[in-house]
């Protein structure tokens, strides 16, 4: 779920060259979601001349990167969520369809919902979860639950679980994440 709608807060466009592998909420008691931190691992390529290159010049750039580290296998980025404090709590206590407007945009466009119009958008899934009303005389009949029930929750997408937002994996080493490799004088476009 943080990878859905809370990593696309940060920034990152959806035509990035790299995706990681995962996002998550806690890490083995380090750095965690308690402290507005969002983590991010890519697992594959982070070897590869194109990676370092899109590390150096997006990964390393970004104003919100706090710490990075060497792990096997991979990388991981912890990222600071402070300036969107207000989505975090919203994310953490499952009100996703209480983000702001700006919010539920950057999100539709990362997932490239374009349509922003403020009708039901079946085919949208992101959609569905931030604009619940639109959807549960549909999701009621589809689960055989009343609407009132729906309508006492207000949300249709479920809350994050804790054991699949928790990475478990040990660091090797603590990176220098403002130190920008010598791979970001590769000639190279995305």
């Amino acid at each position: 779920m943080s990878y859905h709608l809370l990593f696309p807060l940060l920034g990152f466009l959806n035509n990035e060259p790299f995706f990681p592998d995962n996002t998550y909420l806690y890490w083995s008691g380090k750095e965690n979601i308690d402290n507005y931190e969002l983590i991010v691992y890519y697992k594959s390529d982070v070897e590869k001349a194109l990676f370092k290159k899109y590390e150096a010049n997006t990964l390393l750039l970004n104003p919100n990167l706090s710490a990075c580290y060497t792990v096997e296998p991979g990388m991981v980025y912890v990222f600071d969520m402070l300036d969107v404090a207000d989505a975090v709590e919203k994310f953490l206590e499952g009100k996703y369809s209480t983000f702001t407007i700006k919010q539920k945009s950057i999100i539709r466009t990362f997932h490239k919902e374009f349509n922003n119009s403020l009708v039901a958008r079946p085919n949208q899934p992101m959609h569905t979860i931030l604009y619940p009303s639109f959807y549960l005389e549909q999701i009621s009949e589809e689960l055989d639950i009343p609407v009132t029930v729906l309508e006492q929750t207000g949300e249709i997408g479920r809350k994050y679980d804790k054991e699949k937002e928790t990475l478990n994996i040990p660091i090797i080493s603590k990176g220098d994440c403002r130190n920008v490799s010598e791979f970001s004088n590769i000639s190279i476009n995305f």
